[in-house]
């Protein structure tokens, strides 16, 4: 078992903790033989000397350990005979939470936990892997509490882990597996010493319910059915079948990615199948969801899939179980805990038919729900969302500046970061003063003189901060989003810029929904107090109007900003492919400038480019040039190279060389140039000077020279 550094905490009482301390409590423990808990057993014991069992029990499976639960039980069990029920929860003595989001390690929960002076005991779950990790988090009470105490409660541990937890950990009776797994990854647990949750008052303010949402009590929460255990995230064992569960799983998963080998292809069209032919035992439930969902793709045949069907193995040791289905689910968005909120809603008004032979009227049971029903008059009166640049960035927004190399991605987002720390406007734009981190995880020492060129041109920004070192946010337990994660915590920027993407995690697989799905995640959890993070990357080959990558990344988006190079009157343009504040239609153009920083030791000036804005309008309509006019502009650059051009010469090559016109009459060969000539003047892309012939610096009507 691995044990936190103590170099993780202030000192290394806090891993042994003291007499006073909250985790030496005595508390009542409840435990169950397996998760049909037909019986119980009940210990008193602190937490602290509980922590060296958590891993203890072994099982072949994870269906064959205990389950243990902060809270102490009747002797009322179900229908079904279990004693683990909402209804038969006495009081509880501590809260638990679950993680299974893959991203965040124990060790970074931990430091969150000690920022908040929270004590717990963190567990990897009998999933965990390095590479993926899973955990539980056991935080003790002060005081026994009731159980109605218990969702106000876990909505404070939620907030002070920055909204990780997942909704199972809000349901009152929900218990789980502790112990390890034979063959498992070595087990991990860390010890946090701090306060207990009831004494955290202050989190109130910012607790976070169950669905990511600002914690609102309900008090008229009736009880909710018994807690289920968290299959899916084993798949050494089978649960029955949900079709429900099944098929809103199911739907969440396009059936287009399959059609495309880059985006998951055959092999996960095959993997949905066998994960359906294995919760069915083969039968016809199974196979008609797997065809009904396979008739939407482009691929689709039926002779093939009755094969596909037939050939999927039933031995248990290589079967693929259901959670592998839920797993792809959840990597489109999908939620098993607002799946089984909506099927509970959904069947709680009773049906007249269902009524028919009951001796006891069906009362319509109210369960806990993020639903809000508004009339126009609410919505008339909702707060604002308010800004960080108004009508472009709101708080916990995800955005995206993308284009193509050297169009100015790393021009214009420090440029706009610098303005919101100055409080000053960014193309027009008000911006709310607020700190600001720059992440330069692809050319800090660069971002050094553009920072320092942007202090000479507009004055010191003590909100501007520079992030370097960042090398990988991908990895797991990365140190570096740890560090990140606590400084955003501590100095709550408004923006966090990650320049660039493929820098800031490197080895992304950046075509695949998983690995794109981790980036969102984690910038996401960048968010959680109120920054809007910003990710530098590059757009298509093809320059079309979504990022590089995975299209669930452009999806999670609630900006997008893409650049286009420079065109031949200096103008970089800006377009809004997406944009939640406001209108995609907005003005942003700028020319690239340079700012003078000194001389090096030759002698030489070192000179850094930087952002002019244009205002709204200032920049001109591009117009596209016709086949006859980009051949006369080819003509006057290769006559360019060579020196000074005459307007003189230039009409010559043109005549004689026949691309601007291929008339056999030289006379309409000489109309065409002079067309040509009249049409580049006019669009700005050539400027005739007493008799020679220039290119415009940054003069002139901007032009597209791509064509009609």
């Amino acid at each position: 078992m691995s044990i936190a550094s103590p170099s993780n905490f202030s000192s290394f009482d806090d891993i042994l903790g003291g007499d006073s301390s909250v985790l030496d409590r005595p508390l009542t423990l409840t435990t169950f033989p397996d998760e049909l808990a037909r019986t119980k057993a009940e210990e008193t014991i602190s937490l602290r000397d509980f922590a060296d069992r958590v891993h203890r029990p072994t099982a072949r499976a994870k269906a064959q350990l205990p389950l243990l639960k902060l809270a102490r039980f009747g002797n009322v069990p179900t229908m079904k005979g279990t004693l683990r029920n909402n209804d038969n929860v006495l009081a509880i003595e501590g809260i638990e939470g679950d993680y299974d989001g893959e991203v965040i390690g124990i060790a970074e929960a931990a430091a969150l936990l000690k920022a908040a002076d929270i004590a717990a005991v963190l567990y990897s779950s009998p999933s965990h892997t390095p590479e993926r990790p899973r955990w539980r988090v056991l935080c003790p009470l002060a005081n026994t509490a009731a159980p109605d105490d218990r969702e106000r409660l876990c909505a404070r541990l939620n907030s002070a882990l920055g909204g990780l937890l997942s909704g199972e950990s809000f349901t009152l009776s929900q218990s789980y597996y502790f112990g390890l797994v034979e063959g498992a990854p070595a087990p991990v647990m860390t010890v946090v010493d701090g306060r207990g949750l009831d004494a955290a008052a202050e989190l109130d303010a910012s607790a976070i319910g169950r669905h990511g949402e600002p914690y609102r009590p309900n008090p008229a929460i009736a009880p909710v059915p018994a807690a289920t255990v968290d299959d899916e995230d084993d798949w050494q064992w089978q649960p029955p079948a949900d079709w429900d569960r099944i098929d809103a799983a199911l739907a969440a998963i396009p059936i287009a990615d399959a059609d495309d080998q880059e985006t998951g292809g055959r092999d996960m069209w095959l993997r949905v199948g066998q994960a359906l032919h294995n919760v069915s035992s083969g039968g016809e439930d199974g196979f008609e969801r797997w065809d009904a969902w396979s008739r939407g793709g482009a691929k689709y045949n039926a002779r093939h899939i009755q094969r596909d069907w037939k050939s999927f193995r039933s031995d248990a040791r290589k079967q693929v179980r259901i959670g592998t289905l839920y797993d792809l689910a959840k990597r489109y968005g999908w939620s098993a805990t607002a799946t089984a909120t909506a099927t509970a809603t959904s069947t709680a008004e009773p049906d007249a038919i269902d009524a028919i032979g009951s001796a006891v009227p069906l009362a319509p049971v109210a369960l806990p729900t993020p639903l809000r029903f508004l009339v126009p008059a609410d919505c008339a009166n909702s707060p604002s969302r308010g800004y960080v640049v108004k009508g472009l960035l709101a708080p916990k927004d995800l955005a995206c500046i993308f284009g193509a190399p050297g169009a100015g991605k790393s021009l214009i987002a420090p440029h706009i970061g610098y303005q919101a720390a100055l409080g000053q406007a960014a193309f027009g734009l008000r911006t709310k003063p607020g700190r600001v981190f720059y992440v330069a995880a692809e050319d800090p020492h660069g971002m050094r003189g553009r920072v320092t060129a942007l202090r000479m041109r507009h004055g010191d920004a003590p909100d501007f901060v520079l992030v370097e070192g960042v090398s990988n946010l991908l990895a797991p337990g990365s140190p570096d989003l740890l560090a990140l994660r606590n400084a955003i915590a501590d100095q709550r920027p408004s923006l966090v810029f990650l320049d660039t993407l493929a820098m800031s995690f490197p080895g992304l697989e950046e075509n695949t929904a998983e690995d794109m799905g981790r980036v969102v995640s984690i910038a996401r959890s960048l968010t959680v107090h109120g920054a809007a993070v910003i990710l530098i990357h590059h757009d298509t080959k093809a320059q079309g109007p979504t990022p590089r990558g995975h299209s669930l990344l452009n999806g999670a988006l609630d900006v997008g900003l893409q650049l286009f190079p420079r065109d031949e009157s200096g103008i970089v343009r800006a377009k809004l492919t997406k944009n939640r504040n406001g209108t995609s239609e907005r003005d942003i153009a700028f020319r690239i400038s340079t700012e003078a920083l000194g001389e090096d030791e030759d002698g030489d000036a070192i000179t850094v480019a930087l952002v002019d804005e244009l205002a709204p309008g200032e920049a001109p309509v591009r117009e596209k040039l016709t086949a006859s006019e980009r051949a006369a502009l080819a003509v006057f650059a290769s006559l360019a190279g060579l020196g000074e051009v005459t307007e003189d010469a230039w009409r010559s090559a043109c005549i004689v060389g026949r691309s601007v016109s291929a008339a056999e009459d030289r006379g309409s060969r000489q109309k065409a140039t002079k067309r040509a000539l009249e049409g580049l003047v006019r669009k700005g892309a050539i400027i005739s000077d007493g008799g020679v012939l220039r290119r415009p610096g940054s003069v002139g009507t901007a032009f597209d020279e791509d064509g009609e």
